[in-house]
């Protein structure tokens, strides 16, 4: 027989020819198959060893009994719960998650990325996820979705023409992505305006005057979403195109 240290060496490299991520920490064996990980305590695997005397039976076993876990949380994608959401061009930078993303317009740090909106928790959707959706079918659904989504643009203040959205939603950041809502932009601020996305529930939007962002910063500062955005940068909107304002 193997003793502990050259059964825990072993079971774990031989794990790893099976799942993408296998790693031993405050001895727990994490396996994790994209987003979907399972926990497996080391002793509960040495036990197993040490009662049937068989690596290789030890190995099939837990094999199997990883993959039912996985299989079990496994992440289904859903086209009627999918929205576009507004990200910095950074977000996701530090894991290894292949999310599904792409420029909100070349030359913004700003990417658009894809998540089923699970209520309490936003699942950003990897390319691993699509199985038999593509890319476009994606898209088209997470846009039609956002287009759902009804909102007011309301003036912050009678004597300052500073604007933002009258209902608190995660998907507030977002709702630029929304053709009702642009329209209501629009129509009330102008067909050029200046804009900060402070927080995924928070935007503000005012005419195009450059003594007007200091006060969008400011408002940036009092929002009380720990979820940032963009809270120290301005854009602007004119005919169609947007920009960084400096």
């Amino acid at each position: 027989m193997l003793n502990t240290t050259e059964f825990t060496t072993k079971i774990v490299h031989d794990l790893k020819k099976y799942f993408e991520v296998v790693e031993l920490t405050n001895n727990t064996v994490r396996i994790q198959r994209g987003a979907t990980h399972a926990d497996i305590p080391l002793s509960s695997i040495i036990n197993e060893y040490e009662i049937q005397h068989n690596y290789q039976s030890v190995l099939v076993m837990y094999t199997d009994i990883v993959e039912q876990v996985l299989n079990t949380y496994k992440f289904t994608l859903d086209l009627n719960l999918v929205y576009p959401l507004v990200k910095p061009k950074n977000f996701g930078s530090h894991t290894d998650l292949n999310f599904i993303r792409e420029p909100f317009q070349n030359g913004l740090p700003i990417d658009v990325l894809y998540a089923t909106d699970h209520q309490d928790l936003f699942r950003f959707v990897q390319v691993e996820d699509l199985c038999n959706t593509t890319v476009k079918e994606l898209k088209d659904a997470a846009f039609c979705n956002i287009n759902r989504i009804a909102n007011k643009v309301i003036r912050l203040s009678p004597d300052i023409p500073v604007f933002t959205f009258k209902f608190t939603s995660d998907l507030n950041s977002s709702l630029i992505l929304n053709t009702q809502i642009q329209s209501q932009i629009v129509k009330k601020v102008g067909k050029s305006y200046y804009f900060l996305i402070s927080s995924s529930s928070c935007a503000f939007f005012s005419p195009p005057i450059p003594d007007f962002k200091s006060l969008l910063l400011h408002l940036a500062t009092v929002d009380t979403d720990n979820n940032k955005v963009f809270p120290d940068k301005i854009f602007k909107f004119t005919n169609g195109i947007y920009t960084e304002e400096l």
